[in-house]
């Protein structure tokens, strides 16, 4: 009687089955609309030579076809985004403590792509792009990797030799612009956490400074 009823007890090979289906199921699910990689944070870091230059980069513009702009990687954006995480990323001219925008935009993900999942891994390269022109070099700051963005034209003319450089690599805070990237004719103090008009206040001297923001 004690063994009869012992067997009862244990779950039968067709729950099991049952059980198992459905935890394939979930995890299915999961996987399918980006859940299982949801807590992985945006960080942005240093661009490193392996990092491909695209063809097209949104914010150099392609429609100057009498310059010839040579792109150069400077950063790559990397993490787990959501239909509402958007990056947003500009660059100043910074000429002896004044500050002048450039060119401006934010990119993200399409909300149009069919099927979408939740969360999307996804690595996006910022640029610069550099042209001569008469009177300096002409830059304009790009991004690629995105499949949504929008963003205010412009370039700046100017004559740094960009002799000294510094990337700010970390972890992206919503809602925090920082100082991404700084390059100018002589050694510079730089904290990401500083604004650029801050920056301009304590370095003399001519820069490029690109800010990056990350809202979600």
């Amino acid at each position: 009687m004690s063994s009869h009823a012992h067997d009862r007890s244990r779950p039968s090979s067709g729950w099991l089955v049952i059980a198992g289906f459905l935890a394939v199921l979930v995890l299915g699910y999961l996987a399918n609309q980006g859940l299982l990689i949801a807590w992985r944070p945006i960080v942005v870091r240093a661009a490193i030579p392996s990092d491909p230059v695209r063809d097209d980069y949104f914010g150099i513009d392609s429609w100057e076809k009498d310059l010839n702009f040579v792109v150069r990687n400077i950063a790559v954006i990397e993490g787990t985004f959501s239909r509402d995480s958007w990056v947003s990323a500009c660059l100043y001219d910074v000429q002896s403590g004044s500050v002048i925008e450039a060119n401006a935009f934010t990119v993200g993900r399409t909300p149009n792509q069919c099927p979408s999942p939740i969360w999307q891994s996804m690595t996006i390269t910022l640029a610069l792009g550099d042209a001569g022109v008469s009177d300096g070099t002409m830059t304009q700051l790009g991004s690629a990797g995105h499949s949504r963005g929008g963003g205010r034209g412009g370039d700046v003319v100017h004559q740094i030799e960009g002799l000294f450089s510094e990337t700010m690599p970390g972890r992206l805070a919503a809602g925090r612009e920082y100082i991404l990237y700084v390059e100018g004719d002589r050694e510079f103090e730089v904290d990401r956490l500083m604004s650029v008009e801050e920056f301009a206040d304590q370095n003399e001297g001519d820069f490029l400074v690109v800010t990056i923001r990350l809202d979600r």
